[in-house]
């Protein structure tokens, strides 16, 4: 009797655990498949956004997601500065990154969203279609049906946030 009761709680235990295991595993899997739509913060992870741009990793993070008619997110970092004349004052600025993400994108909705750049520069090497706006300091790209916007600057070096985003843009296609 002792027995047979030892072992229907041991298989008890083992089915509770094999359950628990599938509810862990869908659970991971879930959120390692989680998608810009629902959100958009956690599409790119913090330590590989301030390792592109090179922000300190101690530096705190403001992240704003705002996703009023695209998912989007907006990245701040208060205790990182430089300063640079602005009206002919001294003024400090902060490094900050914004990521705009739009679905059923098309060559129409493309070319419409860059005909703001007055300065857009064709970016070569990146998808299907890229274009690059120093004033801005903005890349957007049209691939696979998705139109993706990418805006960073951490400095007053427009070749070194061009640098950047160019970085940020190629991981987030190879996420995408």
């Amino acid at each position: 009797m002792k027995t047979t009761v030892l072992f229907f709680l041991m298989c008890f235990g083992m089915l509770s655990c094999e359950n628990n295991l599938k509810a862990t595993s869908e659970s991971n899997a879930k959120s390692s498949n989680k998608n810009y739509a629902e959100l958009p913060c956690e599409f790119l992870s913090e330590d590989e956004i301030k390792n592109i741009l090179l922000i300190p990793k101690e530096a705190e993070t403001t992240m704003k997601d705002k996703s009023r008619n695209y998912p989007s997110c907006f990245y701040k970092w208060e205790s990182v500065s430089w300063e640079a004349k602005f009206m002919g004052y001294d003024t400090k600025f902060h490094p900050e990154m914004s990521i705009v993400f739009v679905d059923k994108a098309n060559d129409e909705k493309y070319n419409k969203a860059i005909s703001s750049y007055d300065d857009g520069v064709e970016e070569k090497g990146i998808e299907e279609k890229a274009t690059w706006s120093k004033k801005m300091n903005q890349i957007t790209i049209l691939y696979k049906g998705k139109m993706v916007h990418i805006r960073s600057k951490t400095s007053e070096d427009a070749a070194s946030n061009r640098e950047k985003t160019l970085k940020l843009a190629k991981l987030v296609l190879k996420k995408l």
